[in-house]
């Protein structure tokens, strides 16, 4: 959302930036480096990112970035203290590159106008998405710890602060090829897993034979067994099968990146090194534990009450002394009262 924001901001000119080669300094004749490749690619690369050869370079985040960052997540923090009623309702739709929308808008006749258009669709579409993340992580934090419910608008403010001090990450010369590590090899295994975890919760635990007379209820129709069946068998197969093969690719193949290599002008192939590997299985583990340790974590809450209510019913039967004749038996006055309500009766 951030380079779509920027993006916005560098379309109310004409011509727009990305559409012409700048000129070298001093002189008449174009960026070689950019009449090697497209104006387009050379804005993205050059002018927008300052990207590095390779991820082992880094530097401090760009400026330019930064802000349109900053400002950012302040529309978000603020869309979010204000409800959000004030953002309006917009239709989320599949990612497109950038690049390839710069060079259709450069064919377009009132290019200005285009690129304006289509970069707010962006900016708000992002806008809506990230709203509803962020939904998702205030409303769980506020359910378990109460208290939290009570400073709503202070949780917002300190989420979004920590959300973009972490993002600043993203926006230095190398951060492309970290969003491009997290969004190839990272987002598919977490995602797998929580849908397997989700599909097992609902047909084997809930039952989806219960879940299925829910959904005829709330619908006020019947709906086709097949469902069931599609739930309890086919789904979770199909998802472990993805899972255990995108697992498999990760495993048996090398982990690659397009780097921009300014002295050919194009895109060359590199290989993550060996921390970015270790970097990408401390982020699948540590978006992935929550899982299976809230789910030890309940089960070991209905456990240990069980367990101590089982103690506190235990009963202790001290034998009698054979010696002590002088109480009555316990038999005796169940017998008694026994013959009293059959008397009653």
């Amino acid at each position: 959302m951030a380079w779509s924001l920027y993006y916005l901001a560098q379309s109310f000119q004409s011509p727009l930036p990305w559409e012409l080669c700048p000129l070298l300094r001093n002189s008449s004749n174009f960026d070689p480096e950019c009449t090697r490749t497209t104006s387009t690619v050379y804005f993205w690369y050059r002018h927008v990112l300052k990207v590095t050869d390779e991820i082992e370079i880094g530097g401090l985040p760009v400026m330019h970035l930064s802000v349109s960052l900053f400002v950012t997540w302040l529309i978000i923090c603020i869309s979010m203290i204000k409800g959000p009623k004030s953002t309006g309702k917009v239709m989320e739709g599949p990612g497109v590159a950038i690049v390839a929308f710069t060079d259709i808008i450069s064919v377009f006749s009132g290019s200005t106008f285009w690129s304006i258009m289509i970069f707010v669709f962006l900016v708000t579409m992002g806008l809506s998405t990230m709203l509803g993340i962020l939904q998702g992580l205030i409303t769980p934090l506020q359910d378990t710890f109460l208290p939290l419910r009570r400073h709503t608008k202070l949780l917002t403010v300190g989420v979004c602060v920590l959300m973009f001090l972490g993002s600043l990450n993203f926006v230095r010369p190398s951060g492309s090829y970290y969003v491009n590590l997290m969004d190839d090899y990272w987002a598919s295994l977490p995602l797998f897993f929580i849908l397997i975890s989700e599909n097992m919760a609902m047909a084997w635990i809930y039952g989806a034979r219960r879940f299925l007379a829910d959904l005829t209820i709330i619908l006020g129709r019947p709906i086709s067994p097949i469902y069931r069946w599609l739930w309890c068998f086919v789904s979770p197969l199909v998802l472990l099968v993805l899972f255990v093969s995108t697992l498999t690719h990760l495993y048996l193949k090398p982990i690659t990146y397009m780097a921009w290599n300014s002295s050919i002008s194009n895109e060359t192939t590199h290989n993550y090194p060996s921390w970015a590997k270790v970097l990408l299985v401390l982020l699948i583990v540590v978006t992935t534990l929550p899982i299976p340790a809230y789910f030890l974590y309940t089960l070991l809450k209905m456990i240990l009450p069980v367990s101590r209510m089982k103690r506190r019913g235990t009963v202790f039967i001290r034998h009698e002394d054979k010696g002590d004749k002088s109480q009555p038996r316990p038999r005796l006055h169940v017998g008694l009262n026994q013959k009293k309500m059959n008397k009653s009766r």
